[in-house]
């Protein structure tokens, strides 16, 4: 059995505290009385179908060895335009990211936390119906550093200049063996993507590791370039 408690803190606002000491609010949109300073209750439902199902799959996946580096749960509520207004179906998507992540599994791990582990997911598909989906997106380990806006730079020192961003990237195990092969390496790091408009399209370009890499002849460096270069090159391709 499971019991929490809210109390009323004015206006349409409540107030309770978790079980893990964790306060929480409740409240309503301006227009129906309240001050928006906490959560819609009824998102609440959808945040905790996400997290209930989240734990369940994390944990499955890591008991099948699987290495997940990220996982991403969208949960969509619909309902009647008039009242009353239940949610009549849900749509759950996990997007799932990791290293060489198997489909069948994460798609195992779903459906366990469906049928036997998430209490609130079963509990709501009593009386929604509930339709999930799901992704697997592969897991290139490159993060953004930075985006430079060159032409909003620019523009606050009195310069016009069409749109240009500058997307610097790292992968730190691919950096840490090019730093280690030559330490000069570094001042072409971090690898960077160029995105301007041209005649009304959209252009990306990569500064090619595998050219920098001729300009530092340091044996197998050449050779670490163009992997890092491939990755590089299919992040851009599935970008665009």
């Amino acid at each position: 059995m499971v019991t929490k408690k809210m109390t009323w803190t004015g206006g349409i606002r409540f107030a309770g505290v978790g079980t893990y000491g964790n306060g929480i609010v409740t409240d309503g949109s301006k227009k129906a009385g309240g001050g928006e300073e906490g959560y819609n209750p009824a998102e609440l439902l959808l945040f905790g179908m996400a997290g209930c199902a989240g734990v369940d799959i994390v944990r499955i996946l890591e008991k099948q060895r699987q290495e997940l580096t990220s996982l991403e749960i969208e949960v969509t509520g619909h309902q009647n335009d008039d009242y009353p207004r239940p949610f009549h179906t849900i749509e759950v998507k996990f997007v799932a990211r990791g290293k060489d992540l198997d489909p069948k599994k994460l798609a195992k791990a779903i459906e366990l936390s469906e049928s036997k582990y998430c209490v609130v997911g079963q509990t709501i598909r009593n009386h929604t119906e509930v339709i999930t989906s799901y992704e697997v997106v592969p897991e290139h380990q490159f993060r953004v550093l930075a985006v430079h806006n060159v032409q909003k730079t620019l523009a606050e020192k009195g310069f016009e200049h069409g749109p240009l961003k500058i997307i610097e990237v790292c992968n730190a195990r691919f950096a840490y063996q090019a730093l280690s092969k030559q330490v000069d390496v570094a001042l072409f790091m971090p690898c960077r993507y160029v995105v301007y408009i041209k005649e009304q399209k959209t252009v990306v370009k990569l500064a090619r590791p595998s050219l920098i890499a001729r300009m530092l002849p340091v044996d197998e460096l050449g050779d670490l370039a163009t992997d890092v270069e491939q990755v590089l090159k299919k992040i851009m391709q599935e970008s665009v």
